[in-house]
């Protein structure tokens, strides 16, 4: 009878959960799983992020085109003679044109990211939301529902506006080296070689910072949940609190926690 006992407190403790939602201390995975992730999770809003990209590609262009317009016009009007006021018309009717066609794509981009961004968000927390209810007790008693709830809600959030911002900065970069890099040649070529030289020292500069930045707010983000859950605590058994009158005490317990992340803000 103990055998058998201990064989199903063996068997209930090694119970595995009912989705693979792991306890948020678990290592993340790799990055290549998680771009793939992130990709996946915004093929429903493929539709949308293609108008966005095409009106992206509208106002990379009316940008490009502003210096050239530009000196078009301070050419005509500093060369202008009296036969020339309906080509002066023309001139600025299609520099205005070309100024409105960006500022509606600039626009439509912005508002079509957003509707993607909120579609992400949207389905990531339906099946986030999900997969929590479908744990087993012992994953409540090991997290703690603040930070359950934060990741709900601002990890959700993160989630969903970088999923749809890899996507707007991808095609945001590639527009703008290849026209940058057409203008330049049309420009200068000799120009052009010295200004792509410096393209990898910055490229290796840039990424290192990025990672750095990245540790830094996940870092910040595991501080603020750890505070918040404190916090939480503290309101949740106030009667305990008052009892013993520490009132003060756990607040300024509180605002140590949050000043010592200011050094981590600062960086």
């Amino acid at each position: 009878m103990a055998s058998r006992s201990s064989e199903a407190g063996t068997s209930t403790s090694t119970k595995e959960p009912a989705l693979a939602l792991s306890p948020p201390s678990h290592p993340t995975p790799r990055t290549l799983e998680i771009l793939k992730r992130l990709f996946k999770e915004a093929k429903p809003e493929a539709p949308r992020l293609i108008a966005a990209c095409a009106a992206m590609t509208i106002t990379s262009l009316s940008n490009l085109a502003f210096p050239k317009i530009i000196g078009a016009l301070i050419d005509h009007f500093s060369g202008l003679s009296h036969g020339q006021h309906g080509s002066t018309r023309r001139l600025v009717a299609g520099a205005i044109s070309v100024f409105a066609f960006g500022a509606l794509g600039s626009w439509l981009r912005t508002y079509l990211f957003a509707l993607s961004s909120d579609g992400v968000a949207r389905r990531l927390r339906k099946a986030l939301l999900l997969s929590i209810m479908r744990q087993d007790l012992a994953f409540f008693d090991q997290s703690r529902t603040s930070e359950l709830i934060s990741r709900l809600h601002e990890d959700v959030n993160a989630t969903a506006t970088a999923t749809t911002g890899n996507v707007q900065r991808s095609y945001r970069y590639i527009n703008s080296a290849l026209g940058g890099s057409c203008m330049l040649i049309s420009i200068s070529p000799r120009l052009t070689l010295v200004s792509l030289a410096i393209v990898p020292v910055m490229g290796c500069g840039a990424m290192a910072y990025g990672r750095y930045a990245k540790r830094l707010t996940k870092g910040l983000k595991e501080r603020v949940a750890e505070a918040v859950g404190v916090a939480e605590e503290r309101v949740a058994n106030i009667r305990t609190v008052r009892l013993f009158g520490q009132e003060e005490e756990e607040a300024a317990r509180f605002g140590e926690m949050l000043d010592g992340m200011a050094g981590m803000v600062e960086r």
